[in-house]
């Protein structure tokens, strides 16, 4: 396993942003930058596509506040609990469905919403100072990365990047990194749509633990694949509440972690505490590992911490 670009550089650790308040949470915890922001929620409910100005004002609020960071704004990704009526192409889809039905495949068929997204990206990167980053969701085929690269190239955009949060896509991963600048690996959706188990359903919970061996080897493969390419790999969708995990994410070679900006003081201050080595170890050590439980103890041992009462415990 490659750790080369782990060495090279610190880990970033950035907010994720879906409102000017969370923007304004992540410069007050003085972030990294933005690994994802969810533009969508910027604009939840609009029966309307807005305008290319009023998207490029809404980015430019942002972004602007960036100065020199990454700040990684993501197409359009409706869904159940985020519509966006302009985009709802199909009529009502039953439970099932709803998963499937999201990010770029609602828009394949209307390159032209996303042509007015890519062109309010554009004029975001060209105002302001932030080192701005496009990034597609909900990508699972080798064409539909060629198909969203080349029209983000097209209208301009010299940082384009696609998601890995369906499995398909980590398993092909190596075919598509020549066509791409980045990758992001959107943590919660890779989990449950490895284990077809909802975010919706609470009894879903033990089969969503991040710790769980299934996902942290897909992201593992990815990030070998990445460090192999010489490609810069984020990471989003990690909730914060372990130290441990983000320093296991750095150990595979993950250059960017994003957070709540609540969590970011935290884990910033874990991780000054723990060496590349020892995040090396800790990764190799929870791979390796047959269930969620047993991954996170190994962590927690070779990152010498205590994962229980009477001793040293993690956040």
């Amino acid at each position: 396993m490659s750790f080369q670009r782990r060495t090279q550089q610190p880990l970033k650790l950035m907010a994720s942003v879906s409102s000017m308040l969370s923007a304004q949470q992540a410069l007050r915890a003085t972030a990294d930058g933005v690994g994802l922001v969810r533009t969508e929620l910027l604009f939840a409910g609009s029966d309307e596509e807005p305008s290319v100005y009023a998207q490029a004002t809404a980015y430019m609020r942002i972004a602007e506040r960036f100065p020199g960071k990454p700040v990684i704004l993501r197409t359009w990704d409706p869904a159940e609990d985020k519509v966006l009526q302009f985009l709802a192409a199909r009529p009502k889809l039953p439970d099932a469905g709803a998963w499937s039905w999201r990010g770029i495949r609602c828009y394949r068929n209307r390159p032209d919403v996303l042509d007015r997204q890519l062109g309010a990206f554009l004029q975001t990167a060209e105002l302001s100072k932030a080192q701005v980053h496009v990034l597609a969701p909900m990508v699972a085929q080798i064409d539909e990365v060629a198909w969203f690269a080349e029209r983000a190239r097209q209208r301009g955009i010299l940082r384009v990047g696609v998601m890995v949060e369906v499995p398909a896509l980590a398993l092909v991963i190596s075919h598509i990194l020549s066509m791409v600048d980045f990758v992001s690996i959107g943590l919660s959706d890779l989990s449950q749509f490895t284990f077809a188990a909802s975010r919706a359903i609470p009894e879903m919970s033990d089969y969503l633990d991040p710790w769980q061996p299934a996902v942290l080897k897909l992201v593992d493969s990815v990030a070998r694949s990445c460090a192999a390419s010489d490609t810069p790999i984020t990471i989003c969708g990690v909730d914060g509440r372990s130290g441990a995990l983000v320093a296991v994410l750095a150990g595979m070679g993950v250059h960017g972690v994003t957070l709540p900006a609540s969590r970011l003081a935290e884990v910033r201050q874990f991780m000054s505490r723990v060496s590349g080595e020892l995040c090396r170890s800790a990764a190799l050590t929870a791979v390796s590992c047959g269930s969620a439980g047993e991954a996170k103890t190994a962590a927690y041992a070779a990152l010498r911490l205590h994962n229980g009462a009477g001793g040293q415990t993690l956040m």
